[in-house]
Formats: C-alpha cells, structure tokens, sequence
C-alpha cells in the first residue's frame, strides 16, 4: 500500500500526512469474504514475479484492473515484464480456481513511481491476460460516472493480516474527491496487499460497479482514509475499452 500525501478532501486545503501503511482505523471493519459470492468472486490475488503481491479485479474476459504500483519493481527501478505477473481468481489459502497470466499492460498517463506524488490519479494499470477466464466468472463493469459523496461503497482485498483469504470493508462509504473528481477518499479500511483492490458501489438494479482502484491512505484530520483513482480517472475507461 502506498503513502500518500493528499490535499484534504473538504473545501480547506488541509494535507494529509504520511502515515505507515498497517493498522488503521476500525480495524474491526474487515471481514472474511466469500470468494465464490459475486462480486468477490471476481476479485483475485496478484503476484508480480518480485515476492510482492497485490488485489486485482477481473474487469474484463481477459482484462484485469490492479494499480500500477503493483507492477513497479521499486529495486530494480523498472516496470515488471508483463509474464512475470499472474493473476489468481477464486484464490483461498494457496488454492485458486484459474490462474492467468499477463500478456500486456497500460498504466496511466504519465505515471511516475519515482514521484507518485506529481501523477496519483494516474496509479492504474489495466492488465491484458493471455488467455480468457471464459464464462466461469463474471467481470465487474467499471463506472462511467464518479460516485457520490456518502454514496455506499465496499473494498475487498487480500490485506497483509490475512494474505491467504479474502478479505473486507463491506459497510464504508465516499467520503469526498480530489485532482478534479480523479482520487475518491472514503473510510473503508485497507492495508498493504490491499493495493489494486477494486472500490465497489452496488447500483439500484442490483448489479455492481467498480468506482475506484485502492492505491493508498492518507491521515486526514487526524483520521485514517483510503485513497482510490476513480474509474472515471483520464485514460482509464479508454485503457479498458482498447482491445
């Protein structure tokens, strides 16, 4: 998980400080998921090849969403070959029900791990996999519209205290915007591992739509906040639509 310094989510110009990336508030928050539930069916575990792992989102039958710090090797200074990147679904405890790897990746525009501070909402990465999941599991459309301030939202992930299971802030809500509507801030609980995990808005026909991209937290006003790229970040839908 990174650590961001943002500027503050209300009409001040409040700025967040820098905090360690481990517990935060209400922790009780996270609970274990059910990976074979819908939509935490189609979240799944990313390992880049370098030890480190992250959540990613099926968006796609062969499009994966996850940011792009994920795929950054922050030893060797350099972006991560797209076939040293898997991507586990259905993932519990060392087992998965499909495994697939990458075969190609867009990032944001301009994105610069070296100064993340200078492009934050630019932290995605849309992962193109070699093969289809087919019609085992059922992607999550991204939004098309940025979500509402006090608008419902949940964060799954495979957080460092429980990196072999699932799970989760079902019960968290929007809290406020940045860089123009690009950044949502809410008060879902994330930890490191929890980078890449989809924010997930369920719509009143019932079905679900990401909103955002975890990317990193930030204390502001003294309090523990989640930093997410909304999905309606520049680039980012095109990046999905591209084939």
């Amino acid at each position: 998980m990174r650590l961001v310094n943002l500027a503050a989510y209300c009409l001040c110009a409040l700025v967040g400080t820098i905090i360690p990336a481990m517990a935060v508030d209400n922790i009780s928050h996270h609970i274990r998921l059910d990976i074979g539930t819908y939509p935490w069916s189609s979240v799944g575990k990313i390992y880049n090849g370098t030890g480190g792992a992250c959540t990613g989102s099926l968006i796609g039958p062969n499009k994966v969403l996850t940011a792009a710090h994920c795929i950054f090797n922050a030893r060797t200074r350099h972006f991560i070959r797209p076939e040293l990147i898997h991507f586990l679904l259905g993932y519990e405890e060392g087992r998965y029900r499909a495994h697939i790897i990458c075969a190609r990746y867009e990032i944001g525009p301009n994105y610069d791990p070296a100064a993340e501070v200078k492009s934050p909402a630019s932290d995605w990465a849309v992962l193109t996999t070699a093969t289809s999941v087919g019609d085992d599991f059922r992607p999550i459309k991204l939004a098309d519209q940025p979500p509402t301030i006090h608008s419902p939202v949940m964060l799954p992930g495979f957080a460092q205290d429980h990196a072999f299971i699932m799970t989760g802030d079902t019960d968290c809500r929007i809290i406020g915007t940045n860089e123009g509507a690009s950044l949502i801030v809410s008060n879902c609980v994330a930890l490191q591992g929890d980078s890449g995990a989809p924010v997930i808005a369920a719509a009143k026909d019932g079905n679900f739509h990401i909103v955002g991209v975890q990317t990193g937290i930030a204390r502001i006003e003294g309090i523990s906040r989640s930093i997410a790229v909304a999905s309606t970040s520049p680039g980012l839908l095109a990046a999905v639509a591209r084939r």
